[in-house]
């Protein structure tokens, strides 16, 4: 594996090299294959929904049937275009437009990215003090590792080597399970890295770990989620129902299993958080490995919430007590078919011939 030095533009996103290469991060491949969710079609939904009219969706079809009051029990097929711009369009409202709903869910949505990234950033800070911040003090604890190996992964700085290091931290009386984890792998003799910049040059892709715990040339990989609802390791979403104002829905923990797949070449695998972040994993993993480190396990610490939005899309929300997921599995097979897709040309990729039974094959 060609070393190379990693910089990560955060505003951005972007990973580049000191050769100027640009490197696809880990939440930009799963992208790829990630099912897209139609925002107009959605919002359009809603609208209908809210003024109470009897709709069935069909969103593969982008198209919405409705019930005609003048027929008793037919219903009539609508695109979203003919709903929103043509001759149907008194369906819609002039002030809560499909663009007013999308708002809505943008700012929901930055509301649940802040507590998540102050969550996220109270977790990496705590690791971040542990230990002081200096090469110098890197480089004696990684001569005394004796670990050539450890040097060619990228923007390593040691962090936590003992217990007495580890008790000097809040995260035991914040988040004592998570807390416990990272006890058990020092206890081991493992050493904690936080924020650590993984990459595969040949691949062109790059991520960062949020916590990877490294003994001789084993590892073990500890990731924080902050999303609120209990991962589902299964295709599906939690049914709603209307709060008592009829102004907003509201999620049931009635649990509604779904057949949506990731999409090809991973189109196999149930397509939902828990393999989501299962893949994300996996791929930090796979990289490491590339680089002659060996996977001994994938951690999951979740941190959930329970959110209260009002009429006026306040947002109250309380932390959960974390989820530990311990024993996530390693997709290495699905990462190296997803890593050999990537390098594919458009055209090689154009070519591969659908077999028999609809499905394409990656060799």
């Amino acid at each position: 594996m060609k070393q190379v030095e990693i910089y990560f533009d955060e505003p951005t996103h972007t990973y580049t090299d000191d050769e100027g290469n640009v490197y696809t991060s880990s939440t930009q491949m799963i992208g790829k294959i990630s099912q897209p969710y139609d925002t107009q079609y959605w919002a359009v939904y809603r609208i209908l929904d809210e003024k109470r009219i009897k709709i069935i969706p069909r969103p593969d079809k982008r198209i919405i049937e409705i019930k005609d009051p003048r027929a008793l029990g037919e219903y009539r097929k609508f695109t979203i275009d003919e709903l929103i711009g043509g001759e149907l369009a008194f369906f819609l409202d002039d002030e809560r437009t499909w663009n007013t709903i999308v708002k809505e869910w943008e700012h929901l949505a930055t509301v649940a990215c802040d507590w998540g990234n102050d969550t996220h950033n109270y977790l990496e800070d705590t690791i971040n003090s542990f230990y002081g911040q200096t090469t110098k003090d890197a480089e004696k604890f990684e001569g005394a590792m004796q670990l050539d190996a450890i040097k060619k992964l990228p923007n390593f700085k040691l962090k936590i080597t003992s217990i007495d290091e580890l008790e000097k931290s809040p995260l035991k009386a914040m988040y004592t399970n998570i807390y416990n984890v990272l006890y058990s792998l020092v206890r081991e003799g493992f050493i904690l890295y936080a924020e650590k910049r993984v990459y595969s040059y040949e691949h062109k892709v790059s991520g960062m770990i949020d916590v990877l715990a490294v003994k001789g040339k084993e590892f073990y990989i500890v990731d924080w989620k902050t999303n609120k609802d209990p991962l589902k390791f299964e295709a599906g979403y939690y049914k709603k129902k209307w709060n008592d104002t009829r102004r907003r829905k509201v999620k049931t923990d009635e649990w509604v299993v779904k057949d949506d797949k990731f999409l090809f070449p991973l189109n196999h695998l149930p397509y939902c958080k828990g393999f989501v972040y299962t893949l994300q994993l996996s791929l930090y993993a796979y990289i490491c490995e590339l680089w002659g480190y060996k996977c001994k396990g994938l951690i999951i610490c979740h941190i959930g919430n329970v959110e209260v939005i009002d009429d006026d899309n306040n947002v109250k929300k309380t932390e959960k007590k974390p989820v530990i997921y311990n024993k996530i599995k390693y997709l290495k097979d699905d990462i190296k078919k997803l890593f050999d897709w990537h390098v594919l040309s458009k055209e090689d990729k154009a070519n591969l011939r659908p077999m028999p039974n609809g499905i394409r094959t990656l060799n």
